[in-house]
């Protein structure tokens, strides 16, 4: 970047020029030379820029990359556990009914003894 020099005595001659009394012409002159050149070293150059905008690219990439490959990892891990749930869920259902129908069974064999001394009180009467 090519360095841009501050004339203090031509911005002041000019300030005095607009009206301003030559010590506030001065003053002002020297303020303006000071802001115009202050931290000149932390401005950014247009290669400051691109190797900004080429980093943070690749960065961004880097974390689109690693965004998807946990993505699919939680979609395989939640599958997984997905299916081990419906295993889970069929063998709890599956043990359901077998209570239910031994339940039935016992309920149908009560009834059917209830009905046969039913039955035979009736025969005795």
């Amino acid at each position: 970047m090519a360095a841009n020099t501050f004339d203090v005595l031509e911005a002041a001659r000019a300030l005095e020029a607009a009206g301003m009394e030559r010590r506030q012409a001065e003053a002002t002159a020297e303020q303006l030379r000071f802001a115009a050149g202050a931290d000149r070293d932390q401005l950014a150059t247009k290669t400051d820029l691109d190797q900004l905008r080429t980093a943070t690219k690749a960065d961004l990439d880097q974390l689109r990359t690693a965004t998807k490959t946990d993505l699919d990892q939680l979609r395989t891990a939640t599958k997984a556990d997905l299916d081990q749930l419906r295993i889970a869920t069929q063998a709890d259902l599956a043990r359901l009914e077998t209570k239910i129908e031994n339940a039935v069974n016992r309920m149908l064999i009560t009834q059917l003894a209830v009905a046969g001394l039913l039955f035979a009180a009736l025969k005795l009467f």
